[in-house]
């Protein structure tokens, strides 16, 4: 069938993927046909962990999720929830990244979970006073927006640390119990592309 542009301004004869690579962007469309969440990425823990590294950052299990971005423009948003506790002392928990194998933290990231510029890439700290308060979870949320600059894959990775010679659990519940009945936690970690 013959390609014809009609008078009324509609084309016919055009079979689906008769266009080539590249003569249509998403500026060119129309606002309402413009993808603006590109695609998500998500993983969750349900597992109960413990963090007894002192003083120093390490990646939490199963808490990492790769994105390739689409375009180098587009912006990454973050949104993470930990079920994390400690035994008096302070449990700390930040999001970073990881490109090519070296990791470094979101210097450009904004934390919208926090007015406080301090917090940066943290989602804050936890810290229990006495033992009466071990074992009681804090659903601790964090969101934030980085932007890559890159098409290469990433990995985001959510961290923790204790200060002190104490311990830190994930998702474990108030009675030290290890199963959803006892009302254990579920920690996630979702990531958004965003058109830039």
């Amino acid at each position: 069938m013959p390609i014809v542009i009609n008078g009324s301004g509609t084309v016919t004869g055009l079979s689906v993927g008769g266009l080539p690579d590249g003569c249509i962007d998403r500026d060119t469309l129309a606002l309402t046909a413009r993808p603006d969440i590109l695609q998500v990425k998500t993983v969750e823990q349900k597992a109960n962990l413990t963090c007894a590294s002192i003083n120093t950052y390490t990646d939490i299990t199963g808490l990492a999720v790769a994105i390739t971005p689409r375009a180098s423009s587009s912006k990454v948003y973050i949104s993470a929830c930990l079920g994390f506790d400690s035994v008096q002392n302070y449990c700390y928990a930040r999001v970073v990244k990881e490109i090519g194998g070296t990791t470094s933290t979101l210097s450009d990231l904004t934390n919208t979970s926090s007015t406080d510029d301090n917090v940066d890439t943290h989602f804050g700290n936890l810290h229990k006073t006495s033992s009466a308060d071990n074992y009681n979870y804090t659903p601790t949320q964090f969101t934030g927006i980085h932007s890559p600059s890159t098409t290469s894959e990433i990995t985001f990775k959510i961290q923790w640390m204790i200060l002190g010679s104490y311990t830190g659990y994930l998702n474990r519940s108030h009675n030290y119990g290890t199963t959803e009945a006892n009302g254990n936690c579920i920690s996630t970690l979702t990531l958004m592309e965003v058109a830039g």
